[in-house]
């Protein structure tokens, strides 16, 4: 009988090691690293905080068909929807900085509606599909 070789030795095994070690350090000299995205969070107003998370906790209450971690998840999804993309669509839509409390309270309630849907749509997806197809061809309003 041979003997059992392992799928892989220690010599290849500290090689991807090192691979993923130097891998990291390319990604955080690339910009990806927490005091920028603490930084960038810091940027916004506590007035804009409380909108964003005031929005997002009244889609989440408002939720009849789901649970606590439903709940939680279309929360954290609406509270990401619009910190990430409160001043790129300002931007894009060349509103002045008057307008990001209420562009940050819509996007968080956007955000949450996306992913509760996902989380409906996750539950039976053929009847998701059907709903989409069926809205897309003008059959549904």
């Amino acid at each position: 009988m041979a003997p059992i070789r392992p799928a892989i030795t220690m010599g290849e095994r500290k090689a991807r090691s090192r691979a993923l070690v130097d891998n990291h350090d390319t990604l955080t000299s690339c910009g990806v690293n927490m005091a920028e995205w603490l930084e960038a969070l810091g940027r916004f107003t506590l007035t804009k905080w409380a909108v964003i998370v005031g929005f997002a906790a009244l889609g989440a209450v408002m939720q009849r068909d789901m649970g606590l971690w439903g709940r939680a998840l279309t929360f954290a999804a609406g509270v990401m929807a619009a910190v990430v993309f409160a001043d790129p669509v300002r931007s894009l839509l060349s509103l002045d900085q008057g307008w990001s409390e209420a562009l940050a309270a819509i996007l968080a309630l956007t955000g949450r509606n996306w992913a509760a849907y996902a989380i409906r749509a996750s539950r039976d997806p053929a009847a998701a599909a059907g709903e989409i197809l069926s809205v897309w061809r003008g059959r549904k309003g």
